[in-house]
């Protein structure tokens, strides 16, 4: 008898919940989270709730008017909006339902992330930890920011081996706590200004047998040809995520190339060749993968960075998208010096053609230069930059040309106004043993320094004294570094560009014209030597022997 009225009393208690009534009941929707039992209800009024919520208990949270009017606002601290996750050192998994939120202004939470020994923040408006909650019809918004490493408003983690709770949260995770199943149903959500460095909308980690639902959905990009988000936006660890049926509040481009101008571009143009948008960054946002009709961007020359185009570092490539820079680009993360890459690479059939950018090393060298010259141009704002490459040429020490350039390994816009005291540096990177900083400089090695003006060109730098060998958190300071184009020459005893005057038939370049400029010019005639310019004296197109003959003229007659 006792018996069967302890199992009559356990029925009642699973058969019924109660519902909590935010704010008539409680004042704040966490007050009332912590006061429910598990399977309750909590209903929540219109109004802004500047909340931010941690769920770890079998709860569903519905508003009574929808995400317009009734939100949740994360922006009181630096957490994420809404966390959910177990109970600390409880092994059950909490079922959680959450509907009709505008969640926003989440900052993300600090976790660790096992699989690469790092600590991230993740998560900007949620961070769902070994859980598979159902949310939907909520509206992210404006969560994450550029310093959230992944997930702007969403991230969501099935598997506690892959994801850690700092220790300083004072979190436990208890041995026998399984991989969460199940499908992730984030249907019918609104995806908007959410921001991130990898993944601005979603980030899911795990969950690799499982559905992944986005469908019906509204994002800041979407394809609607192939009912795709690129994975700029959303990324997952598996393929398993589905769009279908879903709206942008920007149409992506789904064929022909999107074109970047740092000169002629808007960021509020669609990227056609008539109407460029102005950085990498936002091409790259537009972009939505097609395998069957791959499509380029299209980069014109320039200098893109945080400060001169817009761009957030790192840049994230898209499937079957290749970046391309005709005349040259030059891509920096001044103004963003924390971040370690440029491209995310992860992409599939991407190349990066003709563009210079280099990867942050934790082996760093600073070479300060007080002034920065191309012929009379002195450097000092964002038209110009000075690059570091490592030099291939066997024995290099700076005091020459050189002819073989290897990776580049440094770059800094010349800014000055940017500098403490007007003077900057350009920060060397070596190969830390990374496999991002492969092939670069090596400690003993001397760095080779390209200037380069958007209206000059390029050129090397030289200076009055050597450059010093590459030796790891040292700082190298010179008066100056120069570079000497076109109709100049570098002076190495005075340190400036001069002027050259080109005398005609000195094909030897020794300031006289005699006879050994006749065996130079013979010798290339009879094919012996390369031609050259100079070369040809009568201005034919051609070097024969009418230019020996002139040649011969010029010297008999002075």
């Amino acid at each position: 008898m006792i018996r069967n009225i302890t199992i009559f009393a356990l029925f009642l208690t699973l058969s019924y919940s109660a519902t909590l009534l935010v704010p008539s009941q409680y004042p704040t929707i966490q007050s009332a989270i912590d006061a429910a039992n598990p399977g309750d209800t909590i209903l929540v009024d219109e109004g802004i709730y500047p909340e931010n919520l941690l769920i770890e208990k079998d709860l569903f949270l519905h508003s009574v008017n929808g995400y317009d009017i009734t939100i949740i606002d994360g922006s009181r601290s630096t957490e994420s909006t809404i966390v959910i996750r177990p109970q600390s050192g409880s092994p059950d998994k909490p079922i959680v339902e959450i509907d009709g939120f505008g969640i926003k202004n989440g900052k993300g939470t600090d976790v660790i992330n096992n699989t690469i020994s790092l600590e991230e923040k993740v998560g900007g408006g949620l961070f769902v930890y070994v859980n598979s909650p159902k949310v939907n019809n909520c509206k992210f918004e404006n969560n994450g920011i550029s310093s959230v490493d992944k997930g702007g408003a969403v991230f969501a983690a099935s598997d506690s081996d892959d994801i850690g709770i700092l220790e300083r949260d004072d979190y436990e995770v208890h041995e026998d706590l399984e991989p969460a199943t199940g499908p992730l149903d984030f249907s019918s959500n609104i995806f908007s200004g959410n921001n991130a460095k990898e993944a601005k909308s979603a980030y899911i980690l795990g969950f690799e047998s499982e559905s992944i639902y986005f469908d019906n959905g509204n994002f800041d990009v979407y394809g609607y040809d192939f009912s795709m988000v690129s994975k700029y936006w959303f990324k997952s660890s598996g393929n398993n995520m589905t769009f279908e049926n879903g709206e942008g509040q920007i149409p992506g481009c789904e064929k022909g190339n999107i074109y970047v101008s740092l000169e002629n571009g808007d960021n509020e143009c669609n990227g056609d060749k008539n109407c460029p948008v102005s950085s990498i960054d936002k091409a790259l946002s537009l972009a939505i993968p097609n395998l069957n009709d791959p499509f380029d961007i299209i980069v014109d020359e320039g200098i893109y960075s945080a400060n001169t185009s817009g761009e957030q570092f790192p840049l994230q490539t898209i499937d079957y998208v290749d970046l391309r820079a005709p005349d040259g680009a030059y891509v920096n993360n001044y103004g963003d010096d924390d971040e370690e890459l440029i491209f995310l690479t992860d992409a599939a059939e991407v190349d990066i053609i003709n563009f210079e950018y280099f990867n942050q090393s934790t082996q760093q060298a600073f070479y300060f230069f007080t002034t920065v010259s191309m012929n009379e141009y002195v450097f000092q704002n964002a038209n110009s930059l000075v690059l570091a490459y490592r030099c291939l040429d066997q024995g290099y020490d700076g005091s020459m040309e050189c002819s073989n350039l290897g990776p580049c390994v440094g770059m800094k816009v010349w800014d000055t106004s940017q500098c403490g005291s007007g003077v900057c540096d350009v920060p060397v990177m070596a190969d830390d043993g990374y496999g991002y900083t492969e092939g670069y400089i090596e400690p003993g090695e001397t760095p080779v320094f390209i200037l380069y003006n958007q209206d000059i060109g390029l050129g090397q730098g030289f200076t009055l004294e050597p450059i010093e060998p590459f030796i790891s958190s040292l700082m190298f300071v010179h008066p100056q570094l120069v570079a000497c184009v076109g109709e100049y020459i570098y002076n190495p005893d005075s340190g400036a560009c001069e002027i050259t005057t080109a005398i005609s038939g000195d094909l030897n370049g020794d300031g006289l014209v005699n006879i050994l400029d006749v065996v130079v010019l013979v010798n290339i005639v009879l094919g012996g030597s390369e031609p050259i310019d100079a070369g040809d004296l009568n201005g034919d197109g051609v070097i024969n022997v009418l230019d020996v003959v002139m040649l011969v003229n010029i010297i008999l007659n002075g």
